[in-house]
């Protein structure tokens, strides 16, 4: 059993996930991996269609779980 079994975060996107020069910080990939790892769940949530948000974030759906 994981430590974030049954954990379920939904994060918007700009200015929540992405750094103001709409980078992923370090930090964040490095927190969101450990969640997932632990049996957390992730997704975005964003008013954004799909292209728009794949035109912005190539690599979304491989944050996702």
């Amino acid at each position: 059993m994981g430590k974030f079994d049954n954990i379920f975060i939904i994060s918007d996107i700009d200015f929540t996930f992405l750094a103001a020069d709409r980078s992923i910080p370090e930090r964040n990939i490095r927190a969101l991996e450990y969640f997932k790892n632990n049996g957390g769940r992730f997704t975005f949530a964003t008013g954004r269609s799909h292209m728009t948000l794949l035109e912005t974030f190539p690599n979304a759906a491989e944050m996702l779980n």
